[in-house]
């Protein structure tokens, strides 16, 4: 199991987690019922959209800000690995070249054997 840093998070890692969050879902659902229940209070319906409109524009621009903090979190995070990743590499092209050794090696032995026992010496 991968164990998550240990370190305060700061508001706006918060709030993209909470955004994602069932309770997000929740809030956001009474609002846009909140924002038509205006009509039972007798508000104008082009009034009630002009403030739904508004509302989710506004919201759409957090959103997106949102968004990009998470993308560039986990771009952070892709490359912090990557740089595990390029060491890893690095051993194992070292691996491969002595698994590459050692083939070499092996094949000249049993080249030698073969020698060794078409001339009836093994």
């Amino acid at each position: 199991m991968i164990k998550e840093k240990t370190r305060k998070k700061p508001l706006s890692e918060k709030a993209t987690d909470w955004i994602g969050s069932v309770q997000s879902l929740a809030v956001h659902v009474f609002l846009m019922l909140g924002i038509f229940a205006l009509g039972l209070l007798g508000l104008p319906l082009n009034r009630i959209l002009l403030i739904l409109t508004t509302f989710l524009s506004i919201e759409a621009i957090f959103l997106a800000i949102f968004i990009q903090m998470s993308v560039n979190r986990t771009t952070d995070t892709i490359e912090e690995i990557g740089v595990d990743n390029e060491e890893d590499l690095t051993n194992d092209k070292q691996i491969a070249v002595t698994l590459h050794t050692i083939e070499s090696r092996l094949n000249r032995l049993q080249n030698d054997l073969k020698k060794l026992k078409e001339k009836g010496l093994m």
